[in-house]
């Protein structure tokens, strides 16, 4: 099994190297498209880093905000990961100007009081209770 496996690499070796040289006979302009075609490939294809969801979680954000809660109460802040990039009480305003900084979808958050698991119980009874 182990020469069939070698025999297998040497092939895809050997075609690798034809693509190379295939590749390298292109125009600049046909590398260019072929780099991003592999460009779009990779991104799509590529595993997940270890440990890491692939989707955002937004824990630099959640930690900036529970270190700045008392300086910002009551404000809305944007965030791009540990940065403040504005804050004020006009949501538009302050999601204006964080887009104005360069950030395509800022992290915006009205800041709250910190509720602790025994306070959000009672509210949660209170709220279910106040629908029936």
């Amino acid at each position: 099994m182990k020469g069939a496996e070698n025999g297998i690499r040497l092939i895809s070796m050997a075609t690798l190297e034809q693509i190379i040289n295939e590749a390298l006979a292109l125009s600049p302009g046909e590398r260019r498209r072929l780099h991003r075609v592999l460009e779009r490939e990779l991104e799509q294809t590529a595993p997940a880093k270890e440990g890491k969801p692939a989707y955002p979680t937004h824990e630099q954000e959640r930690a900036w905000l529970e270190a700045h809660r008392d300086e910002y109460f009551g404000e809305w802040v944007a965030l791009d990961g540990d940065r403040l990039l504005s804050h004020g009480s006009d949501v538009r305003k302050v999601y204006e100007a964080a887009r104005s900084e360069g950030v395509e979808a800022p992290f915006v958050e009205r800041v709250q009081p910190k509720v602790d698991a025994s306070a959000r119980s009672i509210l949660t009874v209170t709220c279910s209770r106040s629908r029936r």
